[in-house]
């Protein structure tokens, strides 16, 4: 009789566990990407779960043409199939033990910020010295969003 409660107490235990890491990521509320610094675009961009985007673009000192139609403060909206690429991306980073940060001490590498805030929480990944996979899994989809996607110029009154 031990046996068998021993048994039904493991097996439940064990079905527990599957079931809370097979938990579904949050959808996040708002994604807000920045990045500058050492021979990077500078880059502000403000994400809504609903794909509505705000970007501000600034001038990178170290480009020797300034295009000033791709310099300033934009708006847009992100179609459904970007909106999913990022969603997943997101699900892939906010894992836990995700590794986005390199230790290695580099001089001469950009400033990545990354917030996702979901209905319950708030995850920051900032780094000077972001991870290959890093780099491949969310930045390089972000920056192709804001240098690629369809946007519409804000005009600034004063």
């Amino acid at each position: 009789m031990k046996i068998l409660s021993l048994k039904f107490i493991l097996i439940t235990l064990f079905l527990l566990s599957i079931l809370c890491s097979c938990r579904k990521n949050e959808d996040f509320k708002k994604l807000i990407y920045r990045s500058g610094g050492f021979g990077t675009n500078d880059y502000h961009l403000i994400l809504n779960k609903n794909g509505n985007f705000s970007l501000e673009i600034e001038h990178n000192p170290l480009d020797d043409i300034v295009d000033s139609a791709k310099i300033g403060k934009f708006e847009g909206k992100l179609s459904e199939s970007r909106m999913l690429q990022i969603q997943k991306a997101v699900s892939i980073v906010s894992t836990n033990g995700y590794d986005y940060h390199n230790p290695e001490l580099a001089f001469d590498s950009g400033i990545y910020e990354v917030g996702v805030m979901t209905t319950t929480s708030t995850k920051i990944f900032k780094t000077h010295n972001a991870t290959n996979n890093f780099r491949k899994d969310i930045i390089e989809l972000l920056n192709e969003v804001c240098e690629n996607d369809p946007k519409f110029k804000v005009k600034i009154s004063r």
